[in-house]
């Protein structure tokens, strides 16, 4: 048995619903927030909240590209990857279009991508927004735009691609599966490596010995239990190492491990686990 057929593994159906699905919700999506999205940058021209906006731009077009996929049960992240790197695209041009249109006075819609570049580079030229009385133009405004750019279209692809795999699919029963059941805190796991080692050679021994503890501890180990219920076929498991530092007195910081993902469990291995710790 290879590594990669003891986790679960999306079994790359994509279907004409779920393609159709994600290029309207995911056109939409661009289209709208793009408008949205260059009206909020041109009269909101503070980099701080300009950085949240971006970012929430491309999460929003991107979660609504992975959202049609959900929808159309589509079980291949490289095609919510390409698909969330084209709405990106888009939602980036939309935003430029606004934005322009935004500061024209709402006199000039512009559409062709070479006027367009055009019209970036006069702009480039003079500067879009000044900062404690500094205007960046030239090259550095082109920087940051890049960077604007990037953003948008690097959220945008990888929320796609993910939301199509983060999730298993019952190919028997047709559906993602939603039955979870979260056991936390156990108290931490002393060495992760082995312990997935051992999990991938069907030894739950160690990971039966965790016991719970109360919640508030420095560290701790979540188990995820996940399976289908119509069918009682597909049974998963998902083990998290979390940690909690404090940064010299400052806001405490969690940081979570996976250690698992989705291992397949038989069902046998499934209801053992399930009342391990009932």
């Amino acid at each position: 048995m290879i590594q990669a057929s003891r986790y679960y593994q999306p079994s790359g159906v994509v279907g004409v619903v779920g393609l159709i699905n994600m290029i309207v919700l995911g056109v939409s999506a661009a289209v709208v927030l793009g408008v949205i999205y260059g009206y909020a940058i041109f009269y909101i021209p503070f980099i701080y909240v300009s950085f949240v906006i971006t970012l929430g731009f491309g999460a929003g077009v991107g979660y609504a590209v992975g959202l049609g996929g959900r929808l159309g049960k589509v079980r291949n992240a490289k095609v919510g990857y390409i698909l969330g790197f084209l709405a990106g695209c888009l939602a980036e041009y939309i935003g430029w279009v606004s934005w322009l249109l935004a500061a024209s006075d709402q006199e000039v819609l512009i559409l062709n991508p070479k006027v367009m570049l055009d019209a970036i580079q006069m702009v480039a030229a003079e500067g879009a927004w000044s900062i404690f009385n500094w205007t960046p133009s030239g090259i550095l405004l082109y920087l940051i735009w890049t960077v604007e750019a990037m953003m948008i279209i690097g959220v945008c692809t990888f929320l796609a691609g993910s939301m199509l795999s983060a999730k298993p699919f019952c190919e028997s029963c047709n559906q993602w599966i939603k039955d979870k059941m979260t056991i936390a805190p156990l108290t931490p796991i002393g060495e992760p490596d082995h312990l997935k080692g051992l999990l991938e050679q069907r030894d739950f021994s160690a990971l039966t010995a965790l016991q719970k503890q109360p919640n508030g501890q420095t560290n701790s180990t979540t188990i995820d239990l996940v399976h289908c219920p119509i069918c009682q076929r597909s049974h998963f498991l998902t083990v998290t190492s979390v940690e909690i530092t404090d940064d010299s007195g400052k806001k405490e910081q969690t940081q979570q491990n996976v250690i698992v993902k989705n291992l397949i469990l038989s069902a046998e291995e499934f209801e053992m686990l399930k009342n391990q710790w009932a």
